[in-house]
């Protein structure tokens, strides 16, 4: 499925300490107009390569901050003049303002949501405050609450930094209850977190906050999804890649990214760097992007870094996501998390699939023992 990055705005009402796009010099958004023609440009570009199926990810800035009936306007004219293709809609958000109207247009199409949520109320609010600097913890965990019993599906995003290093795992506890899934990502050194180094975590802090979230998971319990843990544990029971993007070799035939000026990047990350931009609505695709984008295409392929040639995990990662290592007219370097990755991938081969596995054997006694009343406890 061809997934769209719809970054329809670079405003937003939340000034986290680690904003990928750093102090904006301009706020801007598409308008109606605009972004109408960018969603239009991406259907004909599916149907050019014969996709019925396609995701639209509204993304920013804050996409909450575009008008409900902008977004209404736009996918009306979509439904009318593709009446064949299966749209699917999703949105990664902050969470922080939930309108009557987005909730509506949420109910409507279906949308599913991503909420960035950096942990329990300790942690959040130090990393993610609105502008005038005031916490956003409760008010996030408010509209979750709102979202649920709108029977809305809900996801979390969790960035991993410094402070992370103490957090009291009990919060995925709370999620399980919930049955809010959660997918982690590592701080990247981009925009403002160039200047908040004590954000930074230490070269291999993130795999071993994944190996040490782990083990809590099974030692305890805790039945919750949790990416990019699941994800890698499945590719390594049954010897397969993971699924993500960051794991994918073909990644760039699975998504594009729109930024509010109606630009083309080959994904979302890339957007925050100009050199990798790839055409227009108005152009299109460029020659000189085709030429770009085979160039990041043969970073996973055929001109991988000599490391990654020599690594037993190549076919888990394919040497890392492609916007984190490309760097143009340079050598091709692996993924700057590529101690971390090597370290979760040792760990789940090892003693962490010995453990995951007797964790199941445990799982499925007890539920022997549940289903025969006690009376045969094999």
């Amino acid at each position: 499925m061809l997934s769209l990055i719809l970054k329809g705005t670079n405003a937003c009402n939340l000034r986290c300490s680690y904003c990928s796009l750093g102090k904006k010099e301009q706020v801007q958004m598409l308008g109606q107009k605009e972004m109408r023609n960018a969603l239009f440009w991406f259907l004909e570009y599916a149907k050019a390569r014969k996709q019925c199926k396609v995701s639209i990810i509204l993304h920013g800035g804050e996409p909450f901050i575009v008008p409900a009936e902008q977004y209404r306007f736009c996918f009306q004219e979509l439904r009318e003049k593709y009446p064949g293709v299966e749209i699917r809609y999703s949105a990664q958000t902050n969470g922080y303002q939930l309108s009557e109207e987005h909730l509506k247009l949420i109910q409507d199409y279906k949308i599913r949501i991503g909420i960035s949520l950096d942990g329990d109320k300790s942690i959040h609010d130090r990393q993610r405050r609105d502008v005038y600097g005031n916490p956003t913890y409760e008010k996030i965990m408010e509209n979750i609450h709102i979202l649920k019993k709108n029977a809305i599906p809900v996801s979390l995003l969790m960035v991993v930094t410094s402070y992370h290093q103490q957090m009291d795992f009990r919060f995925f506890d709370f999620l399980a209850k919930e049955k809010i899934p959660v997918k982690i990502n590592p701080l990247y050194q981009s925009g403002e977190a160039k200047e908040h180094p004590d954000l930074a975590i230490s070269g291999g802090g993130y795999g071993q906050f994944l190996i040490a979230l782990f083990d809590y998971l099974i030692q305890h319990e805790v039945d919750l999804h949790v990416s990019p843990l699941e994800e890698l544990l499945h590719a390594i029971l049954y010897e397969d890649s993971p699924r993500g993007c960051n794991f994918c070799n073909s990644c760039l035939e699975s998504f594009l990214c729109i930024n509010q000026k109606g630009d083309i990047y080959p994904c979302g990350r890339f957007s925050d760097n100009e050199l990798c931009k790839i055409g227009n609505i108005s152009e299109g695709i460029w020659a000189e992007g085709n030429e770009r984008i085979a160039e990041i295409r043969a970073r996973r392929n055929e001109k991988l870094p000599l490391k990654c040639f020599r690594c037993k995990y190549l076919r888990l990662c394919h040497a890392g996501c492609s916007a984190c290592s490309y760097h143009q007219d340079s050598e091709n370097v692996p993924d700057g998390l590529c101690e971390d990755y090597y370290m979760v991938f040792e760990y789940l081969s090892g003693l962490g699939l010995m453990k995951y596995k007797k964790y199941l054997e445990d799982r499925k006694r007890k539920i022997q023992i549940i289903l025969t009343g006690g009376k045969n406890e094999l």
